[in-house]
């Protein structure tokens, strides 16, 4: 099973707003029991008003675990980096859609993830994909339905956060992407509406239509 844990921070608030929820909560984020996993981070997220959205691709073990060298464009990657990225894109941009949908208004998104080793070219595209033409996009969506109650937001960053050293304790934002990484190896014990603060989305039917046509 290969997992990876990113958060997302969506906000019309001050971050200091949210850093002082976070912080209150953090010592709490300490989950012991693997079985009711879930069910804490769940309470967790309660504590701070925090959501979690999952994203699961079904890839075919060949596919993954293939040796090939996909091209999109001028940019080459191996098929596990392309699958990677795919994943974490479709699943961001789902997360942002349902959070405007829902009638929240969101005006900046940082997003934190753990440690990728792209190629440069892959990583420098995919970076921009994320960071400025997913929000371009998102607010032509907003104009073009004329969504007067929904504000234009910005993706302001894309940030890599290291593991925390063995012995060390890790800070809020390697906690963070250690608990969306929980939440991650977890989806075996996920029942669909069995937590309100837990949601998933499986993107397997695009991810292997754009494996498969390309």
């Amino acid at each position: 099973m290969n997992t990876m844990g990113f958060f997302v921070i969506l906000s019309s608030q001050p971050f200091w707003f949210l850093n002082l929820r976070y912080d209150a909560a953090s010592p709490d984020a300490r989950f012991q029991r693997k079985k009711s996993r879930l069910t804490e981070i769940h309470e967790f997220l309660a504590k701070i008003g925090g959501y979690a959205h999952l994203g699961i691709a079904r890839i075919r073990r060949e596919d993954f675990e293939c040796d090939e060298i996909d091209r999109y464009a001028d940019i080459q990657m191996t098929r596990r980096d392309r699958l990677w990225s795919l994943v974490v894109s479709f699943t961001v941009c789902d997360l942002i859609a349902k959070t405007l949908a829902s009638g929240e208004s969101v005006q900046i998104i940082d997003i934190y993830h753990d440690p990728k080793s792209l190629r440069l070219d892959h990583a420098e595209a995919w970076r921009d994909s994320i960071t400025r033409r997913m929000a371009q996009r998102g607010n032509e969506v907003i104009e073009r339905k004329g969504l007067s109650h929904v504000a234009p937001f910005s993706i302001r960053n894309l940030i890599e956060v290291e593991k925390a050293k063995s012995g060390s304790s890790p800070d809020k934002f390697q906690r963070a992407v250690w608990i969306a990484d929980q939440v991650a190896r977890h989806k075996k014990h996920f029942t669909l509406g069995q937590f309100s603060r837990i949601t998933n989305q499986d993107f397997s039917a695009y991810i292997n239509e754009i494996l498969h046509s390309s």
